[in-house]
């Protein structure tokens, strides 16, 4: 969780606890809001007078970079503004399980300091609840559902171009205000970046070298005759998997699309030969551990 996540965890748990200080203290959440917009503006002013108007000396190149810095900003402001009008998404109540599901849920659920810690459930358990949503989601309707999203967005928009003129001019105190402002700009990005798209960088990079999605990483993935099998076949396996060639820019369609084409590690050797899929139209059988 970023520090900006935790701020807002730590004041929703303070106004359970006390509601009327704790209203004025969300209230104050929004100058975390003011200063984003804050912050917006004045890099907009740095872009266009620094930037643009003052290191890059072709109109041609400042017009692309004014349209490609424009494209961005109207993205970053219709995600914030949307957000703020609209409201987060929330799950319609016809989706909400009922309490009978819930009690059975809680019944295969390990339960400490009042609380119900799922991520500590055990393999018997991890199949139980597997098949009361199962069952749960048939009778709504839903033959199966993946939630694997994470997504923010910051953008930092500059050039190396406005250190090299500011080098190679040596008309240091004439460049030294205007390049006083980018670099606050980028020390102001780079800081406050870090936590909320930083961490969620190296946070999903330590999922793709185990090859787990956000879900399988809070509860394994639960496999067939092998309880601590998974899909870690080594970093640079594990890469070529995600990123071989043209697989993230054209996903494999499979009939069941459940991500089954991975192969699967097995601890116990003799498993990855007894189980194996065949391909229907292959000229050899394929074998791919599932």
């Amino acid at each position: 969780m970023s520090w900006y996540s935790g701020i807002y965890t730590r004041v929703r748990e303070y106004k359970q606890k006390n509601p009327i200080r704790g209203f004025f203290l969300a209230r104050l959440l929004n100058a975390l809001l003011v200063a984003q917009v804050a912050g917006l503006a004045y890099s907009i002013y740095v872009y266009l007078y620094v930037v643009c108007g003052y290191f890059l000396q072709s109109s041609m190149q400042a017009t692309i970079y004014i349209c490609v810095y424009f494209s961005m900003a109207f993205m970053a402001l219709w995600c914030l503004f949307s957000a703020l009008f609209y409201g987060v998404e929330r799950i319609p109540p016809h989706w909400s399980v009922s309490a009978e599901v819930d009690a059975k849920l809680k019944s295969y659920t390990p339960f400490e300091n009042g609380r119900y810690v799922v991520d500590k459930s055990t393999p018997e358990q991890t199949v139980q609840q597997h098949r009361i949503l199962t069952r749960a989601a048939l009778d709504l309707g839903v033959v199966q559902a993946e939630c694997d999203q994470a997504g923010r967005n910051k953008f930092v928009a500059t050039s190396s171009e406005c250190f090299v003129r500011f080098i190679i001019n040596r008309n240091y105190l004439e460049d030294a205000i205007p390049l006083c402002h980018l670099i606050v700009v980028m020390a102001a990005y780079g800081v406050f970046g870090y936590y909320p798209l930083g961490e969620m960088l190296i946070f999903h990079f330590g999922l793709l070298s185990i090859n787990e999605t956000t879900c399988e990483q809070a509860k394994p993935a639960v496999l067939k005759f092998d309880f601590k099998a998974d899909y870690n076949l080594g970093k640079m396996k594990n890469f070529q998997q995600v990123f071989g060639w043209g697989l993230w820019l054209f996903p494999l369609n499979t009939s069941a699309e459940d991500g089954m084409h991975f192969r699967i590690r097995y601890v116990d050797p003799s498993n990855q030969m007894r189980f194996k899929r065949v391909i229907v139209g292959s000229t050899n059988n394929e074998v791919t551990g599932v």
